[in-house]
């Protein structure tokens, strides 16, 4: 099938939704539809989507109340007739037909290759952005435009996102904890065992034991030198009271004098090893007892410490590894795009919405986002060039305006809804029918 532009031509609407018999006939750039609210001048759109789109855009009771059938007939540009109906009762049919009246063979096949998404709406999708349930949906279709889905690295970057921040709070608890762990840098590296320190304080008093023993020899030694020198003393004056005994009292003296010589000696050697004796203090081990808890404590504190600062190492190098994933999947997503063609310039996706020129879509201007609207319709309407618009009545005079000439630029036919009647109203609905038209079942006239 060609896929020059195309455009409606002619519509007939009989006996669906609020609508009992409506004949339309469009101009190129479209037409306006006014009338007050439940009047049906809504129908006339869904009508529009209804007879494309097929199922997805059919309700469950899309006949009109009391009629047991209805139908719609579009007449396109490009000589198609497309013709829908419905049954009360449920269930529905579509034939597609040539300027010939040959009917083909697939229509909805037909239908489905010559419209893209008649049910954008361009001030829907501008006003979208007021919410943030409404901005995930206008980056929805956005993405669907370019053909760029970016929901598995979304929710990868998520999940990662997510899991490193619970990581770097963990983090924080972690530090917190390190930081008010005590240093006690005077505490040795091991913990220190009693029982050893009892044993150095054994060894130290059996040593300090022998000073005792070697005191007992130094006041033995200088008893015993005492009595050798009384001894001597009585010889000497034995010798001058009995000089006949003089011989062996030399004898005796000789004898005396050198075991004097001896003990001497026995006397010199103990003060010796007196003076170089050098006892251990005892105090310091004592108070080493004494301190074994609180030193441990230490101990144990700065092992404790040591730990969780290989904990948290870890943890900020778990992180770090989290955050260059991240940035992994960044870099990927801007790689994405980068090689999309967005329908107007300065436009790009955010991780929460769109983007315009860096600012978030519902911070543009509303010219912009009608403008950008607008190539979003064109876009997503590559040959059935209509577009629908609902609730038109919330633009003003220069917005209108506005959007006729970008429907203008992109070639687009624009079937838009108000409220009431005006001079730019091209039909009004009243009462399911066009005012003033009489209402005539069973003629498709255009």
């Amino acid at each position: 099938m060609n896929k020059q532009s195309v455009i409606i031509t002619g519509l007939h609407i009989e006996n669906v939704k609020r609508l009992r018999a409506v004949n339309i006939t469009p101009g190129a750039e479209g037409i306006t539809i006014g009338g007050d609210n439940g009047q049906g001048k809504s129908s006339v759109l869904d009508s529009i989507e209804m007879a494309f789109a097929g199922k997805s855009a059919i309700p469950s009771v899309p006949v009109h109340q009391g009629a047991e059938k209805g139908k719609i007939v579009a007449t396109l540009s490009n000589g198609l007739v497309v013709r829908r109906t419905f049954v009360a009762g449920g269930g529905t049919a579509v034939t597609v037909e040539n300027g010939e009246g040959a009917r083909y063979a697939s229509p909805q096949a037909i239908l489905d290759a010559l419209y893209g998404a008649l049910s954008f709406d361009p001030l829907e999708f501008s006003l979208m952005g007021k919410t943030a349930d409404g901005r995930r949906k206008q980056l929805e279709t956005l993405q669907k435009l370019v053909g760029l889905d970016l929901t598995e690295l979304n929710a990868t970057r998520k999940r990662i996102y997510d899991e490193r921040t619970v990581l770097n709070k963990d983090v924080d608890r972690v530090q917190v904890a390190f930081d008010a762990m005590p240093n006690h840098a005077d505490a040795p590296a091991v913990e220190q065992d009693p029982a050893e320190l009892l044993k150095e304080l054994e060894t130290a008093q059996e040593h300090n034991r022998k000073e005792a023993t070697l005191r007992i020899a130094v006041t033995s030694a200088e008893s015993t030198l005492g009595e050798f020198r009384a001894a001597i003393n009585e010889t000497r004056a034995t010798i001058a009271e009995l000089e006949a005994r003089l011989a062996r009292a030399k004898a005796d003296l000789a004898e005396g004098e050198k075991q004097v010589v001896g003990v001497a000696a026995e006397v010199e050697r103990a003060d010796a090893a007196l003076k170089a004796f050098v006892a251990v203090p005892v105090e310091p081990i004592r108070e080493k007892i004494n301190n074994v808890k609180a030193v441990n404590a230490k101990v144990a504190a700065n092992v404790q410490r040591a730990d969780a600062l290989k904990a948290l190492n870890e943890k900020k190098v778990n992180a770090k590894a989290l955050t260059e994933q991240i940035e992994k999947i960044d870099r990927e997503k801007a790689d994405k795009l980068a090689a999309v063609k967005f329908p107007l310039p300065g436009l790009t996706f955010g991780d929460d919405g769109v983007l315009l020129n860096g600012l978030p879509l519902d911070q543009a201007s509303r010219a912009e986002d009608i403008r950008l609207s607008v190539a979003i319709a064109a876009a997503l309407n590559p040959t059935l060039k209509v577009m629908l618009v609902r609730d038109g009545s919330l633009l003003d005079k220069k917005s209108r305006a506005l959007l006729a000439d970008l429907a203008r630029e992109h070639g687009l036919q624009v079937w838009m809804e108000v409220v009431g009647e005006g001079a730019h109203v091209g039909v009004v609905i009243e009462d399911g029918a066009v005012a003033g038209a009489a209402v005539e079942a069973g003629k498709e006239g255009v």
